[in-house]
């Protein structure tokens, strides 16, 4: 079955429906003509994210390992000592912010 796109009043009624908990899942799919997957997705969405989409631009996956912090250190870093590798770059990252880094994600960020 092709997505169907539902408006942001349509939405927003679920979401109170779902929140409030004044009708049951199966009442809302009738009520409203949407699946039963679109009212649990706003349903893990409401617990999940606060709201009836998750935002935007939510990071998925493994955290970073270089924050901004780190990376604007490195920069620092290599302004001092141009000539470092990147293994003596990850050995110094380890003892100023004690974080393991690969030195090839050194490479990559550079």
């Amino acid at each position: 079955m092709p997505y169907r796109f539902i408006d942001e009043v349509t939405r927003g009624l679920i979401q109170i429906h779902v929140e409030r908990g004044i009708l049951l899942p199966r009442e809302i799919t009738i009520e409203y003509s949407v699946s039963r997957q679109t009212v649990s997705r706003i349903r893990h969405n409401l617990v999940h994210y606060g709201c009836a989409e998750p935002p935007l631009f939510s990071v998925r996956g493994r955290p970073r390992d270089i924050t901004a912090a780190i990376e604007e250190w490195i920069m620092l870093f290599l302004l001092d000592r141009p000539d470092a590798f990147h293994d003596e770059v990850a050995w110094q990252m380890y003892d100023e912010f004690d974080v393991h880094i690969n030195p090839l994600v050194i490479g990559r960020t550079l």
